[in-house]
């Protein structure tokens, strides 16, 4: 007879935390490891001008400036000892220590002698992109204003760093952002989409939390965070830099309808009907074909050749995009052409209240009015959803 397995010897998968989880203070809860993750980042800040630090020396400083560790350890716990303290505290302060090296925003630089016995024990350093998300911390929960302009002043330092070793047009529009909200005194927008927005999409490294950033991942981001911003800063780039840049969004948008075309278009159709063709009617798409043994193929949510023509034909139209759809009048699947300054409106209008969701224009065979989603950005189509 087979023993039967009990609960207690399932195995389960352990997840491991979200960088997000750095910004998530629990104040009123036993453990804030938000905070512990703030305090330790701040230790290595401060102490970022050393060769690094030892577990020892930041779980001292903790035991002292950790809010939950000296309030555990007031009152009827003030006798206990520091390395008892130290001691019951390691594992915890190990593993968030641990998850900031996994993150990359800390990094063991080499490992030495250990002071008690002959272990080597190792040295931990702040990364560049720690650094950034430091000051992203200081800046989000400062209550003193001229401390949070501070902070994005010195991210905007840290970019410009890194614009100075590379001339990505990318990198100039960022800056050239960051620096206008800066002078504008909009630096909550900043701090909110970062905090609200981007860290609550699935960014588990520092490298994609740069790439974020930087925009070189979804770059239509930051048009959502000031639209007057971001297009002044479009429009006073010198005609070759903003062909270059332009060409970078047209990309991300066809892109966009490339990998996600058929998931978008799977929504909302109605298989109650006896036609074989369901319609998406808010789209006009056709959606699924019947094979001979009833399967249902979700053909029509496959870009086609027709599009995949007049993306190459208009390869070398920076300023346009060709958006994918089906055209009732041509019964085919078809595309349409539209300025990519009116295409990000139409991504900005989605964050307003009731937005239409839909981008239009005119057949490219037969001028039929046409619409399709608008792009998704990976945080969420809408403010309010």
């Amino acid at each position: 007879m087979k023993k039967t397995h009990s609960i207690d010897n399932i195995v389960f998968p352990i997840t491991p935390p979200k960088i997000i989880s750095i910004f998530e203070n629990k104040l009123k809860e036993k453990y804030d490891n938000a905070s512990l993750y703030q305090d330790i980042l701040k230790y290595a800040n401060d102490d970022k001008s050393s060769s690094g630090f030892k577990f020892v020396g930041l779980a001292n400083w903790l035991m002292s400036k950790n809010k939950e560790f000296f309030n555990y350890y007031s009152g009827s716990k003030s006798h206990i000892r520091r390395s008892a303290r130290i001691e019951n505290k390691r594992q915890r302060i190990q593993k968030c220590i641990d998850n900031l090296v996994d993150w990359n925003f800390l990094l063991i630089s080499e490992k030495v002698q250990a002071q008690k016995n002959d272990t080597k024990t190792p040295l931990y350093v702040l990364t560049a992109e720690g650094e950034i998300i430091f000051r992203i911390i200081e800046a989000k929960f400062s209550i003193n204003e001229n401390e949070k302009k501070q902070a994005i002043h010195l991210i905007l330092n840290l970019l410009i760093s890194i614009r100075e070793q590379n001339d990505s047009i990318i990198l100039l529009f960022i800056t050239e952002f960051f620096n206008e909200l800066l002078q504008t005194n909009k630096i909550d927008k900043i701090i909110k989409h970062f905090t609200d927005r981007i860290l609550r999409f699935e960014i588990n490294s520092a490298s994609d939390f740069l790439s974020h950033l930087l925009g070189i991942k979804y770059l239509i981001n930051w048009f959502v965070v000031d639209e007057k911003t971001s297009f002044k800063i479009l429009w006073n780039l010198k005609e070759e830099q903003r062909r270059i840049f332009l060409y970078h969004l047209k990309n991300e948008i066809e892109y966009y309808y490339q990998e996600n075309y058929l998931n978008y278009i799977g929504r909302d159709y109605d298989l109650s009907s006896n036609n074989s063709k369901p319609y998406l009617k808010r789209l006009s798409i056709p959606l699924v074909t019947h094979t001979n043994k009833g399967d249902l193929i979700y053909s029509g949510g496959i870009p086609s050749l027709y599009w995949e023509k007049k993306r190459i034909e208009y390869i070398k139209s920076y300023s346009k995009v060709v958006v994918p759809s089906y055209c009732d009048k041509c019964n085919s699947q078809r595309a349409f052409i539209i300025q990519i300054d009116d295409y990000l409106k139409e991504v900005i209008a989605v964050y307003n209240p009731h937005p239409s969701m839909l981008v239009g224009g005119l057949c490219m065979e037969c001028n039929y009015w046409l619409s399709s989603f608008v792009i998704r950005l990976p945080w969420g189509a809408v403010a309010w959803e």
